[in-house]
């Protein structure tokens, strides 16, 4: 599966082939330019762990993005899970909890990106897990925490209690601070037990030696 197209003027497509690199390659969702509008870009396709549906986020210009999900059988026509509630927010990053009953995602409706829960693949129910500023939603394996970033500079986690019908949140806590400087798509990722995370940052540079010249001026005068 993968993403093509070139920028937010010209549209873009989500596509699937093999992982084996057989048989032709699969337009699953395009979009094109609109003489009326923005073109639509199509943005982090994820399946779902059962893998009945895709999900991706469509964004039309800098705000409105929202995710939806696109059927794997049947009629294969996507739908709306859940949409910017404000006219200058847009949903900015989502995560599926392994267990396919909740849709994490960050969105800048308040204002300001926060982290927030709702059912899947219904898209009912919000429940607000950050509560000053997060971004970079993800999930540990069994469903029972949600991780992170705040505005802090830390990763947090959040616990989930899975057992009951709604969205039930225990406690959220600071982890640890992280550092990282990754530009695009997800800076994070987290083993299935939470006990191991992965960053993405740029190496560390080679530092340059610092040479001190002194008397430079006698040169001068030769």
């Amino acid at each position: 599966m993968r993403q093509s197209g070139a920028t937010l003027i010209t549209g873009t497509s989500l596509c699937a082939r093999l992982a084996n690199g057989a048989g032709q390659e699969e337009v699953l969702v395009e979009t094109g330019s609109n003489v009326s509008g923005p073109a639509h870009t199509l943005l982090s396709p994820q399946p779902s762990p059962d893998g009945r549906y895709l999900l991706y986020v469509e964004q039309a210009g800098p705000t409105g993005a929202s995710v939806l999900a696109l059927p794997t059988a049947g009629e294969k026509k996507p739908f709306s899970i859940v949409q910017a509630q404000s006219p200058q927010g847009r949903i900015v990053q989502f995560r599926l909890s392994p267990d396919g009953r909740w849709l994490a995602y960050s969105s800048t409706d308040s204002g300001r990106e926060e982290v927030y829960v709702s059912h899947f693949p219904s898209g009912t129910g919000r429940w607000q897990v950050s509560q000053t500023g997060g971004t970079f939603p993800n999930w540990r394996g069994d469903s029972k925490e949600i991780y992170f970033i705040g505005l802090d500079g830390a990763l947090h986690a959040a616990g989930v209690n899975t057992k009951s019908n709604e969205f039930e949140l225990e406690w959220v806590r600071p982890l640890f601070q992280v550092n990282y400087t990754s530009p695009l798509g997800n800076p994070y990722d987290v083993v299935s037990d939470g006990q191991r995370f992965v960053f993405a940052t740029y190496p560390e540079s080679v530092s340059t030696p610092l040479v001190l010249v002194t008397n430079w001026t006698a040169e001068l005068k030769k």
